[in-house]
């Protein structure tokens, strides 16, 4: 993901330094190769660094793209040792629930405004659709699909059904997840199938179901009581049906871009306009802890274990 984010960085229009910190050399001279291939790099000045202490003091934009596991820790070192404009932060945040509100008071005290990739809610055809959802009823969002990387991606899901309705607090039952932890493609980290299921207290309904075997396609289902719609995200299509024009379905074209589609365009936005349509930390955090602590509860019931859910 550094590297797809480096590849977005690099259709930045306005000159830039670049700083790719990795304390793996093998790690940074693969970035560094893949970078050298890029055949539009617009002149940037990139410099690949094991350490933090020989970047500069001051950073315009600090993407955080690590792994969960180690993220808080690299946001703690970071903002102790520099002085950093707006940050973004990858997902799954992290894996123990303290750290949410200790990076969340440190980002406070530093005045850094930070925001979480996910960017579903980013995308034209989310910001049509809450336009047309926006105070039209309760929502029922359902996501299914073959091994969909729950662990991973549910994050994603669950951050646009929030913003299609402007409702964070979320209520999830893992007691539907499969008992048979998997591993994920990430080594030292898990993945979950089985459903997951919840609510807001407004009444509106999510639920995401991984099947653990076959080759189901990956389908989101959005429905309130005045509209239906459906993405099928292999076939790249979007069906929409509405109450005011008799349920008729019409079928629009639907693919979400790749990281290295959108990180130049989300740097220039925050360049710019010091703002982010990403999810706000603080927003992100009301989606991320009710998810984290349905995974904590089902790795209790079925391992035991820990306060931390190696999950990123």
């Amino acid at each position: 993901m550094g590297i797809r984010h480096l590849q977005g960085l690099a259709q930045l229009k306005r000159p830039a330094r670049i700083f790719v910190i990795d304390p793996s050399r093998s790690s940074l001279k693969k970035a560094q190769a893949f970078f050298e291939t890029l055949r539009n790099r617009r002149g940037h000045r990139v410099e690949f660094l094991q350490r933090l202490e020989d970047a500069p003091f001051h950073f315009d934009v600090t993407i955080v793209s690590t792994t969960a596991r180690v993220r808080h820790s690299v946001i703690e070192q970071l903002l102790h040792q520099k002085r950093v404009r707006f940050l973004i932060l990858e997902k799954f945040l992290f894996q123990k629930r303290d750290h949410f509100s200790s990076i969340g008071r440190l980002l406070e005290k530093e005045n850094v405004p930070a925001w979480v990739n996910c960017p579903l809610r980013t995308m034209p055809f989310f910001k049509y659709l809450k336009e047309k959802i926006q105070g039209k009823g309760t929502l029922n969002f359902c996501v299914s699909g073959s091994n969909i990387g729950m662990a991973t991606n549910s994050i994603h899901h669950l951050d646009v059904a929030a913003y299609l309705i402007d409702r964070y607090e979320w209520r999830l039952d893992g007691s539907m997840l499969d008992k048979e932890i998997q591993e994920s493609k990430r080594n030292g980290f898990i993945e979950f199938t089985g459903t997951l299921s919840g609510g807001s207290t407004a009444g509106d309904h999510v639920r995401l179901t991984s099947y653990r075997t076959g080759q189901t396609p990956l389908r989101i289902q959005i429905c309130t009581p005045k509209l239906r719609c459906l993405i099928d995200l292999n076939a790249k299509k979007a069906w929409l049906s509405e109450e005011g024009t008799q349920w008729v379905w019409t079928e629009t074209e639907f693919s979400i871009p790749l990281q290295s589609e959108r990180t130049h365009l989300v740097t220039e936005q925050i360049l710019v306009e010091g703002f982010s349509d990403l999810p706000t930390y603080a927003d992100s955090c009301r989606v991320h802890l009710p998810l984290l602590q349905a995974f904590l509860s089902h790795l209790r019931t079925v391992q035991g274990g820990d306060e931390t859910c190696p999950i990123t």
